[in-house]
């Protein structure tokens, strides 16, 4: 329904995109190279996300599935064990640290939203605390060169959390309460955009 693609945050020739399998363009699209194989086993590829620090890291994940590379595709490491058994919404990766990195999900337990790892996958912590909504969180972005400030989109508004808080806030004013679907931040603007559904 939506395919998952990525222009890196620092080079505008990277491109990667999500189909069966990951491919990656280094001419901004001109010519494209599967970088992958059977990375979700067989399973579309529904969240990518690329190392803003370091261009040889992709992260790809199916709805049950997740992993990552760190030579551009040409080795993938499993790493699912550690995180919820629910499906996986979107992938965020720090600005400054490859390995450190966030998953989302979309299930209606208010305890399993949001994973983190600083060690590409090999370890995860439960970092939702226990003020989220019973309800599904659709996408995440970090705020760099900030105080670790994250945001997620759920399907009633956007909430936030920085390390120097235990629980997530909500993030909504002026917002009402919708289903938020994609976040982006635009550095030069000082701005947070949200897409919603609708």
């Amino acid at each position: 329904w939506n395919t998952p693609y990525e222009m890196h945050a620092t080079n505008q020739f990277l491109l990667v995109i999500g189909y069966d399998e990951v491919y990656r363009s280094e001419d901004a699209g001109v010519s494209w190279d599967s970088v992958s194989y059977n990375v979700t086993n067989s399973q579309a590829i529904r969240s990518i996300a690329l190392a803003p620090s370091n261009e040889n890291y992709i992260y790809a994940a199916s709805y049950s599935k997740i992993k990552v590379t760190k030579d551009g595709g040409q080795s993938w490491t499993y790493i699912k064990p550690g995180l919820a058994n629910y499906n996986i919404t979107d992938i965020a990766v720090a600005t400054n640290n490859p390995d450190r990195a966030w998953v989302t999900f979309s299930d209606y337990n208010n305890i399993h939203k949001v994973y983190e790892t600083t060690d590409a996958g090999s370890s995860w912590t439960n970092i939702s605390g226990s003020n989220l909504p019973n309800l599904p969180v659709n996408c995440i972005v970090y705020q760099g060169g900030a105080n670790d400030d994250l945001y997620i989109g759920t399907d009633i508004g956007v909430y936030y959390k920085d390390n120097s808080m235990n629980e997530w806030a909500p993030f909504n004013n002026g917002l009402p309460n919708v289903i938020v679907t994609e976040l982006e931040i635009h550095y030069e603007k000082g701005t947070i955009s949200a897409s919603t559904f609708g």
